[in-house]
Parts: C-alpha cells; sequence; structure tokens
C-alpha cells in the first residue's frame, strides 16, 4: 500500500505541476480544453492529492495512512467514467504528440489504478493488526462541521457531475461541461476525506489529510491571485468559495500544530 501510494503520488505530481505552473498553456499537453484558472484549479488539485499521498505513504501504521485511500480510489473511479463519457472531447486524437500520448496515457492511469487499489485495500484489511490508542482526538465541536462540510462537498460534487449545467450558478468563473464534472469528482473525493476526517477523529491519523487541505486552500488562492479577472467579485458564490479556501487553510495550520506541539511535548517529557 504504501508503494501503491507513493507510485500515484508520483502520478499526480507529474499531472498536477504543468498544469499549476503554466496553465495558460494547459491546450498543448492536457487531456481536454481548459480554461488557464480551471487548468490552475486542477493542478493545485492534483498537487494537493500529491501531498496527502505522499504523506500516506511515508507512514508505517495502517491506521495513520488509509485516510488517503477511500478518496483517492472514489474520485479516480468517478475521473475514468467522466472521461469515458466525453471521449469525444479528449485530445485521443490531437495532431500534437504530447496531447495524444498524454491523454491516452491519462486513460491507461484511470483505467489501472481503480482495480489495483482495490485489490491492494482487500489485502490491507485482511492484514492482522489492531488500531493504536487515539493519540490527539479531535473534539465534537470539530467534528460536526468536518461532517457538515464533507455532506456540503458530496452534495456539491455529485450535482456537477450528474447535471454539469449547474456550474454556472455553483461555481464562480464559467465552466465547460467536462470540466464541470471532473472538478465535481475533486469535491467527491475531499468531500470523502472530510468525511473520514470527523470517522477517524484523531489528528495524527488525519495529518495527510489536514495537510493536502491545507496546501489546496494555499493554491487555489494563489490561482485566484492569478486570474482575478476571470470571477464575478460581485456574485455570492465568489465569496462562498473564498470562505471555503480560508477554511482549508486554518484546517491544514491548526492540524499541523496539534501534531507538531504534542510530538514537542513528548520529546520534552
Amino acid at each position: 500500500m504504501r508503494g501503491l501510494l507513493a507510485i500515484a503520488g508520483l502520478l499526480v505530481l507529474t499531472i498536477g505541476l504543468p498544469l499549476y505552473l503554466a496553465p495558460q498553456n494547459s491546450d498543448a499537453y492536457f487531456s481536454w480544453s481548459v480554461s488557464p484558472l480551471s487548468a490552475a484549479f486542477l493542478g493545485g488539485a492534483y498537487l494537493s492529492a500529491a501531498v496527502i499521498e505522499f504523506s500516506a505513504a511515508r507512514k508505517r501504521i495502517w491506521a495513520n495512512a488509509r485516510i488517503a485511500v477511500p478518496a483517492v480510489f472514489i474520485f479516480t473511479v468517478l475521473t475514468l467514467f467522466v472521461t469515458l463519457g466525453n471521449a469525444d472531447r479528449y485530445h485521443f486524437n490531437a495532431p500534437g504528440f504530447v496531447q495524444s500520448a498524454g491523454t491516452w496515457a491519462w486513460l491507461v492511469v484511470y483505467v489501472v489504478v481503480p482495480p489495483i487499489m482495490l485489490m491492494v485495500l482487500v489485502m490491507q484489511l485482511f492484514h492482522r493488526g489492531t488500531d493504536p490508542v487515539r493519540e490527539w482526538p479531535i473534539p465534537v465541536t470539530l467534528r460536526v462541521p468536518f461532517v457538515l462540510g464533507a455532506v456540503a462537498l458530496l452534495f456539491g460534487g455529485t450535482t456537477l457531475l450528474i447535471n454539469p449545467g449547474a456550474a454556472s450558478w455553483m461555481w464562480p468563473w464559467h465552466l465547460t461541461s467536462v470540466t464541470s464534472q471532473a472538478f465535481g469528482a475533486w469535491m467527491i473525493g475531499f468531500g470523502v476525506a472530510l468525511g473520514q476526517v470527523a470517522w477517524e477523529a484523531d489528528w495524527k491519523r488525519v495529518r495527510p489529510a489536514t495537510l493536502g487541505v491545507g496546501a489546496l486552500g494555499v493554491l487555489q488562492l494563489v490561482a485566484l491571485l492569478r486570474y482575478p479577472g476571470d470571477l464575478d467579485w460581485a456574485a455570492v458564490q465568489t465569496w462562498v468559495y473564498l470562505a471555503v479556501l480560508a477554511s482549508f487553510v486554518l484546517l491544514g495550520i491548526h492540524g499541523w500544530r496539534v501534531v507538531a506541539s504534542g510530538r514537542t511535548q513528548n520529546t520534552a517529557a
């Protein structure tokens, strides 16, 4: 499982870096046509997933790593369905070699990864062992907002998947139908992760997720600073989106501080 998470982290890092660093050139290498801000969003999402997967891959205890697995599995399955359902809009037959080869590689990854991850997950679940005691429990006062956030992300993501046109009133900038569904898959993935945070109820167990969500908030805020003209600043959804990103950053900082302070106290003791 650790090896699989490391490989998955490398794959999403390979996708995320060019999308985030050069979103204006995504038509030259990405699997479908996206606007610069949407490309930066996707790049930031993939980079934050890399943070989650690399962090989980470093853990030696299953309870401290499993936060990464359900969300990644569900996201890859949903993205495969989005790809197959919109194959005519992907660059499978693009004249550029990078576009065409990259798109076919994209399809292969999303076909191969889910069954392998499911197989490894089943093996992991049948492996003997018990969960360690929760060292840094998450209080109920915080678990409730996590559940509410998970429900909101799952509802929003499902809406975009089923009805991509809903992005016209849900999202703060214009999305094509394919991009809307791709964003929906990401929302569901992060919604699953937030729900699992509430279920695990321990800051140490969910550390990969809090680091990844914090990175997501920072990366998306920077993306907005790069393309502020693409947003309707008078729209309510713009400010809701900013509030969500700010909460992600605060979650990442708080989760990191709790575990870091706990380690400092243990070392001093």
